[in-house]
């Protein structure tokens, strides 16, 4: 098994030269509804079916690594909402493509005319909000071309929260988006 590994590693090594640069931010745009409600008619309400947002990448240890904070701002008909899904996750690059695979959490702050909720509930409720949050897995696939990046990405959350631990996710409720990513750095052998 070890020689396995070992011959594993030999071969995706050279991939890794091509590694993503240390920095990269962008625009995203996201569906605001779990890909099984998909029905065609998503461009006829585009202002409440899509969210835009940019998108913070940190890639380390020659990108195997990253750290991944989306932000999305959503309106709508007297409703405003600003999403963050934070996301540590394990790449693995090759050449031109990363493929990340992590888990996260969901962070939503919305107002609904006076309203301020976090996670559906009342601000003054902070600590049942985070209690009530759910992991979040993220999947993506980005084309790296030198200081450009394309990818797609979905996110599923597990069926329960903190307070209910239920880490099984909820694939009914996958919701999807893609990026455009410009790159600040090289990737370093420090990292």
């Amino acid at each position: 098994m070890k020689k396995v590994i070992i011959l594993l590693l030999l071969v995706l090594l050279p991939f890794s030269l091509m590694a993503a640069p240390v920095f990269q931010v962008g625009g995203i745009m996201t569906y605001n509804k779990a890909v099984t409600q998909l029905s065609g008619d998503e461009f006829e309400d585009f202002t409440n079916n899509f969210s835009f947002g940019v998108d913070f990448r940190l890639n380390l240890f020659k990108s195997w690594f990253s750290l991944d904070i989306p932000a999305t701002l959503g309106f709508g008909e007297k409703l405003f909402t600003l999403g963050l899904f934070p996301s540590a996750n394990i790449n693995v690059p090759l050449k031109f493509v990363d493929i990340a695979v992590g888990v996260g959490v969901q962070i939503g702050f919305s107002k609904t005319g006076d309203l301020w909720l976090i996670n559906g509930l009342p601000v003054d409720e902070f600590s049942e909000a985070f209690t009530g949050q759910r992991l979040l897995y993220r999947a993506a696939v980005t084309a790296n071309l030198g200081a450009f990046g394309l990818g797609a990405f979905v996110t599923v959350p597990s069926k329960g929260a903190f307070s209910d631990f239920d880490a099984t996710p909820s694939f009914e409720e996958t919701k999807g988006g893609i990026a455009v990513l410009i790159g600040i750095g090289e990737n370093s052998s420090l990292f």
